[in-house]
């Protein structure tokens, strides 16, 4: 759905902003919050249309971003995405059993 693609359905959790808080800060790097949202937003989108991460096809739309930046954005979606076990926009998320309570 075009419609969706275009809206930023991401949004930073206590992670996100602790990450770009404190872990980019202390790299001497600087995000704004809301380019953090559209750039993992981005990568999922992505990653769901491959159907799988790929590295390489994601880390290409970056570039513009700067290689340090968006190959640190990359790194801090991947590791979460893989400690999740799933994507982390909602709709992409496979659907759970009634009897599943987490």
């Amino acid at each position: 759905d075009k419609e969706l693609d275009d809206m930023v359905e991401y949004e930073m959790d206590d992670q996100d902003l602790v990450y770009v808080n404190q872990t980019l800060k202390d790299q001497k790097m600087q995000i704004k919050e809301e380019k953090f949202e559209q750039i993992v937003d981005r990568l999922e989108k992505e990653s769901y249309k491959l159907g799988k991460m790929c590295e390489q096809t994601v880390l290409e739309q970056f570039k513009m971003l700067g290689g340090k930046i968006g190959s640190a954005v990359y790194e801090h979606w991947r590791k979460k995405r893989e400690k999740l076990g799933k994507p982390l926009i909602r709709r992409f998320q496979p659907a759970t059993s009634s009897s599943d309570m987490s």
